[in-house]
């Protein structure tokens, strides 16, 4: 049985204030992991199993000693998110800085539900809603916001303070709401209606073009069918798709949403919500000299961040809007916000004065809200700066456009979004075999992911769909290279030409690995 100084020792001590058990413990737990870490490889090796199973054979005992061990085994599989082998998603390596504030952060235990259980962390969360209320052209004064819960928290809360400017919710959502999205906009639109009661069936998707942006011509037929006997309480329009970073024209649609307010003669105007949480990275190019480039960034790239740079400078014209640090500013897990251009649209009578006296529950969803994603977005913001942003993401785009010329020259493989602005580079081989994607993604799973990428599902490819899965390569890591993406199209046209010689289906094993040849 142990005693109460026994259990002390697990605590931070008030005495000595050491962290030097933190400092040994995560030492430790690296270097375990460490002995697992294959450098070519872009995850850490595990062994496939069935949850039920494993949670049925393997529950959490009271008897056994706990160990760092134990806990490096639960590591099995992580991606390793820094390495360039691994293009999976838009999931950046975050900045080392970032996490070790994140980790100190979590020490202290803040919570900015209110200030006086988190110092001045809600201050630097008020710092930086004001840093990007002016460099959106808001009047910061004016503007408010509120860190929260992901992505998908920030499209909620766009949609939650656009219905409270419209309806009275004190009983219940109004059965009249309607929410529109475009068709390219991410599908949490859909998810967050539904959470906010309004229903997902409510959520009016709005056609796209073939460039992913927003067909104004359905939009005004939509907005003038559902005025009739609805309320159109938000207008969720992209500011940077997953796939293509696709940013719609938002002044046209506030344009053309203040001609119908007026032709339909509503007594209210629907809210403009831009989902930002990726592509409001590319506003550090606003104030960019392109002309003279002084980063020297390929002329190809540049093109492509000038043109989503340009869109969001209509970024001003929002009513709301979110920023996902996690997606596109090198933070980690997780860190959003929410930021609106009339600030008692969310703090209502809720003065934000003096310090004991700021108590951000009184307007957000949580009682709970970690300070973690805060001085994580702080880090980042304060570390690379405009020029810093500017730097990692012509690296990027660059490489992005590398990769696609490589894979276009390998004549295996076919570009789905060579139109795309962004890092991602959406591709197929080019084979008869129904298959052969899965059967790509079968072989570098089995050899322990060499490279890691996605594979994603028909109609899902960004602005141009197709009929059957494709092949994803999301570069977001600073250690891209032209050599590591020479050696990925090797690698892929070796796979492809295996997996066309052996005919199979995927799944099935192989007697030998292209790889290993």
């Amino acid at each position: 049985m142990r005693g109460i100084e026994d259990i002390q020792k697990l605590f931070y001590d008030p005495s000595s204030e050491s962290i030097d058990l933190v400092v040994k413990e995560i030492l430790g737990l690296h270097s375990m992991i460490q002995r697992k870490t294959d450098p070519q490889k872009g995850t850490l090796p595990i062994e496939k199993f069935d949850y039920q199973s494993a949670v049925e054979r393997e529950p959490i005992a009271d008897s056994i000693d706990f160990s760092l061990e134990e806990l490096a085994d639960v590591f099995d599989g992580a991606v390793r998110w820094h390495s360039p082998l691994v293009m999976y998603n838009v999931t950046p390596p975050p900045l080392l800085s970032a996490v070790s504030t994140a980790a100190l952060t979590q020490l202290y235990n803040s919570n900015i539900a209110w200030d006086i259980a988190a110092g001045k962390v809600p201050l630097i969360e008020q710092k930086i809603i004001r840093y990007f209320a002016e460099r959106f052209g808001w009047d910061w004064k004016d503007a408010g916001g509120s860190f929260v819960f992901g992505g998908k928290g920030t499209n909620l809360y766009g949609i939650k303070t656009a219905v409270n400017s419209i309806a009275d919710t004190s009983n219940g959502m109004p059965h009249d709401i309607v929410v529109f999205s475009t068709k390219a906009c991410h599908p949490s639109h859909i998810q967050d209606c539904e959470w906010l009661g309004i229903g997902k069936n409510k959520c009016v998707r709005i056609d796209s073009f073939s460039d992913g942006t927003i067909n104004l011509e359905d939009f005004a037929t939509q907005f003038r069918n559902y005025s009739k006997n609805s309320r159109i309480a938000c207008i969720m329009i992209s500011g940077g798709t997953t796939m293509d970073v696709v940013v719609d024209h938002i002044d046209e649609v506030i344009g053309l949403r203040d001609r119908l307010v007026q032709e339909t003669g509503l007594s209210y105007t629907p809210k403009v919500h831009v989902d930002s949480v990726l592509g409001w990275a590319w506003s550090f190019f606003k104030d960019y000299d392109f002309e003279n480039n002084p980063l020297n960034i390929d002329g190809g790239a540049l093109k492509d961040v000038r043109q989503i740079s340009d869109r969001l400078a209509k970024l001003t014209l929002a009513d709301t809007l979110g920023i996902d640090f996690h997606k596109t500013g090198f933070a980690p897990y997780s860190s959003s916000l929410f930021l609106i251009k009339d600030k008692k649209r969310l703090y209502g009578a809720t003065e934000i004065s003096e310090y004991g006296k700021h108590t951000p529950f009184k307007y957000t969803i949580e009682n709970s809200r970690a300070a973690t994603g805060v001085m994580s977005a702080y880090v980042s913001l304060r570390l690379l700066r405009p020029e810093g942003f500017r730097v990692l993401f012509g690296h990027l785009t660059e490489m992005k456009r590398d990769l696609q010329s490589r894979l276009e020259e390998s004549g295996q493989f076919e570009i789905i979004n060579s139109q795309s602005l962004g890092t991602s580079v959406v591709f197929v081989p080019k084979s008869d075999d129904s298959s052969m994607v899965a059967r790509v993604i079968d072989v570098l799973r089995q050899d322990g992911n060499p490279y890691f990428i996605d594979m994603i599902p028909a109609y899902s490819t960004g602005s141009h769909t197709i009929n059957h899965p494709a092949l994803k390569a999301y570069i977001m890591s600073p250690f891209s290279s032209r050599d590591v993406n020479a050696d990925f199209v090797r690698s892929l046209c070796k796979i492809k030409d295996y997996c066309e010689i052996r005919v199979g289906t995927a799944g099935q094993p192989f007697s030998e690995h292209p790889l290993k040849a």
